[in-house]
């Protein structure tokens, strides 16, 4: 069987794994957020937060993001973006920047993510009927735009994490 038989195709990561990045050192947390969430936006995401967590340790703050943003892309596709970020150690530095003290944070940051494409969302073939209609349609039909939607998919997921690794300074491991 070929992609068409499942509804859910994963781009970036898979179903039990994820596209991870970690940091540590200096990074600025609000950029990292209104950058990511900028850039969703902007391509015509819907934001859920799923899961925020905040606590104080001895080491220093730990704190989890979760969130799931989703764009319909067609009567028959979605694109999906899950994101976790989980920060460990964090303290607030001031930093000297152009003449100017800015804050910022410091610690060991780890960003994950993955991408999937959603088909046949409003459940058009529904049923173990037309299972085999759905799969014909996408296998002979809709392939090419399937495929197209896929590489879209690919490049917002590309972008994505450019944007990351830019905003985090590009110091990564």
């Amino acid at each position: 069987m070929g992609r068409e038989a499942k509804e859910e195709s994963y781009v970036h990561g898979s179903a039990s794994s994820w596209i991870r990045m970690k940091h540590s050192g200096l990074y600025n947390l609000r950029e990292l957020m209104n950058a990511t969430r900028g850039f969703l936006e902007s391509k015509g995401y819907f934001i859920m937060d799923s899961e925020q967590s905040e606590s104080v340790k001895s080491g220093g703050k730990e704190i989890a993001f979760e969130w799931k943003a989703v764009r319909n892309v067609s009567d028959y596709v979605q694109f999906f973006f899950q994101a976790e970020i989980v920060i460990l150690r964090e303290v607030d530095v001031l930093v000297e920047e152009n003449g100017h003290k800015v804050r910022m944070q410091q610690g060991d940051i780890e960003v994950r993510f993955r991408t999937w494409m959603n088909k046949n969302y409003k459940q058009t073939f529904y049923g173990p009927s037309k299972e085999f209609l759905r799969r014909t349609y996408e296998k002979y039909i809709i392939k090419q735009q399937l495929s197209s939607y896929e590489g879209k998919l690919n490049n917002d997921g590309d972008a994505f994490w450019d944007l990351i690794k830019k905003t985090l300074g590009g110091k990564t491991r």
